[in-house]
């Protein structure tokens, strides 16, 4: 029996479809990782989730990849006062300093908040030192970039 070269090519036309969708690249974006999870708590107060990588073994003093802060720079700037709380008496590192020379106390020096002298308080009872002139002045060009 002799197959039509249309039928052939319809064959062939549907096994390229096939072996294209089974090789696609996957866009689905990848899982967050245990580091985002880090700071994404830091930055929304969500102490069960900091408690739990904790546990599991997350650097307390580990620097995102893009201005290196600390949680506890996230946390800071953000008020989460339970937060730095747990932070610190895990080992973080008080006067551990952000790509631009700022500490977790610099930038709690700088937020508007209504909470942010309960954060100087809390970072100063743990040993921070205060910012120098140069990485405050560092720091104030850094706010003002961001728009």
């Amino acid at each position: 029996m002799k197959i039509p070269g249309w039928v052939m090519l319809g064959a062939v036309g549907v096994l390229v479809l096939v072996v294209l969708e089974l090789t696609k690249p996957d866009n689905t974006p990848p899982p967050p990782t245990t580091m985002d999870a880090f700071f994404d708590a830091a930055a929304g107060g969500d102490l069960q989730t900091i408690q739990s990588l904790l546990e599991n073994g997350i650097d307390v003093n580990i620097k995102d990849a893009t201005f290196g802060h600390t949680a506890l720079i996230v946390a800071a700037r953000r008020g989460h006062l339970q937060i730095i709380e747990l932070l610190l008496a895990k080992g973080a590192d008080v006067n551990a300093t952000d790509d631009y020379g700022s500490s977790a106390l610099g930038w709690a020096r700088k937020t508007n908040r209504a909470d942010a002298q309960a954060v100087v308080d809390m970072l100063k009872q743990a040993g921070a030192v205060e910012p120098t002139q140069a990485s405050m002045g560092i720091l104030a060009a850094s706010v003002s970039s961001y728009g």
